[in-house]
């Protein structure tokens, strides 16, 4: 057997800290953000609700989110009680999986857009529903963490570059004070 060659050296992996890594995102997705852009609630809340069954049937981690967004459009559209029971759905998900910064965020900005758009009474009682799920010692652990934050949120792109989803500072996820990640398709925002 004839002696082998030897390898020649692999270059260095070149890697841009700079430029985050494309994420491929659904194209019901893209077009679901597309619509509620374009103030088309009712066929946004259709492919956000189709979305959140197909990632909740997968056990994928956005499902709760897609119900959120799915319950907004409604509500967005004036179906007060689909609406609610979509976002109450979403919500229920993030307390059984026990994603309580999560239910905190967006149950209390779910409280603020119902109370947005006229509906005090379903406002007070989602404030209500999210108490009795929120762990106490879990709730005071938010607030304390919140209270220490420093109150200036970084300045934000209106939408994420890859999804067009609408980037809300206080329904991301923040990685850094610079960082945060999107809510609904996982990728990387960078504060401008």
């Amino acid at each position: 057997m004839p002696p082998r060659r030897p390898r020649r050296p692999l270059p260095p992996r070149r890697f841009d800290h700079r430029k985050p890594a494309a994420r491929k995102v659904h194209p019901l997705l893209l077009r679901a953000n597309q619509l509620f852009s374009n103030g088309k609630y009712m066929e946004a809340a259709n492919l956000y609700e189709k979305l959140a069954k197909g990632a909740l049937d997968r056990g994928l981690p956005r499902a709760p989110l897609l119900f959120l967004q799915a319950g907004k459009s409604l509500l967005a559209t004036g179906r007060l009680k689909r609406g609610v029971v979509l976002a109450q759905r979403g919500l229920g998900l993030l307390a059984d999986q026990n994603r309580w910064r999560e239910l905190h965020q967006f149950g209390y900005r779910t409280v603020n857009v119902l109370n947005e758009l006229g509906y005090e009474k379903e406002a007070q009682n989602m404030e209500e529903w999210l108490k009795a799920r929120l762990p106490e010692k879990e709730e005071a652990a938010i607030r304390e963490h919140q209270a220490a934050a420093p109150n200036a949120k970084p300045d934000f792109p209106v939408n994420c570059s890859a999804c067009g989803a609408r980037v809300h500072p206080d329904e991301v996820v923040m990685i850094d004070t610079t960082t945060a990640e999107c809510s609904f398709c996982g990728s990387i925002i960078k504060a401008r």
